[in-house]
């Protein structure tokens, strides 16, 4: 179970990860909408797996790439916005949210 400051550094983190992924969707992702669904923080508040939903282009794993690729200047952005708000700016692992397309595949099965 998390802990409330998990908690709450999860919900800034992914208000600012989507801000930044909607204003950077088209020279970062190629023109991919980027969301980040569901963010998991470590106890110690130094990692973060970000779990990405990733519309509108058919090669999700060349996108998550190219965002793995400007993991650092990502976690810079994000560190510029969080400010005061948390000592250190956490490192940032991303994966790709499956969950829909988990859901879509149980619904053709059942079709």
């Amino acid at each position: 179970m998390e802990s409330v400051r998990q908690q709450k550094v999860a919900n800034l983190l992914k208000k600012d990860l989507n801000e930044f992924f909607r204003l950077e969707s088209r020279s970062l992702c190629g023109g991919a909408l980027v969301t980040a669904t569901t963010i998991r923080v470590s106890v110690d508040l130094r990692n973060v797996n970000v779990f990405l939903s990733i519309f509108g282009v058919d090669d999700k794993e060349k996108v998550l790439k190219d965002i793995n690729k400007k993991n650092k200047w990502i976690r810079g952005v994000i560190g510029k916005k969080m400010g005061k708000q948390v000592r250190v700016v956490p490192e940032f692992i991303f994966k790709i949210d499956d969950s829909l397309d988990y859901l879509k595949s149980i619904e053709d099965l059942l079709d």
